[in-house]
């Protein structure tokens, strides 16, 4: 092999070794935000998936709350039926006093 061949092989390789070394560098920067803002953005804009996640989510606490109102309309036919079962108790127990 030539000696001016030679070199600019020897130039090629410590000229790739440099440029995989920054390569490394920028993708590590990159990574672990080294030269970036300290302060974080917040974007204010909302996306369709958050929007079709939010109308999921609010439909099921929609069908929980129906659910929730019937077994409490259940409990309170309950509570009426209890009442009205201690009237009568109450009733006869009077009825019976007086006898």
């Amino acid at each position: 092999m030539s000696s001016d061949l030679e070199g600019l092989l020897s130039v090629l390789i410590v000229v790739t070794i440099i440029m995989m070394g920054n390569l490394n560098i920028y993708i590590l920067s990159k990574t672990f935000n080294w030269f970036g803002s300290s302060t974080q953005k917040v974007d204010l804009t909302t996306k369709s998936e958050d929007n079709i996640y939010t109308k999921l989510a609010a439909g099921e606490y929609a069908t929980s709350a129906k659910a929730n109102q019937a077994a409490q309309e259940a409990a309170l036919e309950a509570a009426r039926v209890n009442q009205r079962t201690e009237e009568l108790r109450l009733e006869r127990v009077r009825l019976e006093k007086t006898s």
